[in-house]
């Protein structure tokens, strides 16, 4: 059997930071005023799903991770109907799986507004 042996060689220089000198760091500084780290957009989920027993149509939207959910009865004449707000996504989803055996009425007077 061969065995390779790798061994560190610690004579090399490691490489500096780029902000190890004043200069650089002030540098740095002075570019990045008033322009903060930029961060990614949190990607945002929506959908929709026809409740089999109930013939209603519950439409749901939010950020995965974070408790910004809401889940509402779509397609409503005059207003929305709102089944969850500012809820996590885990509630929206075993609320979606509740409501697949609801009746119409059970559906509308779970909610709000």
């Amino acid at each position: 059997m061969h065995r390779t042996v790798r061994t560190l060689d610690l004579t090399k220089e490691t490489q500096a930071s780029p902000l190890a000198t004043p200069r650089r760091a002030r540098q740095w500084r002075e570019r990045s005023d008033g322009l903060e780290a930029r961060r990614k957009p949190l990607a945002k989920l929506e959908g929709r799903r026809r409740m089999p027993l109930s013939g209603l149509t519950i439409a749901w939207r939010g950020t995965p991770g974070l408790d910004d959910w809401v889940a509402y009865i779509a397609k409503t004449k005059s207003r929305k109907l709102i089944l969850a707000d500012r809820a996590s996504e885990r509630k929206v989803k075993s609320l979606l799986t509740r409501m697949r055996t609801m009746s119409k009425r059970e559906v509308e007077t779970l909610a709000k507004g």
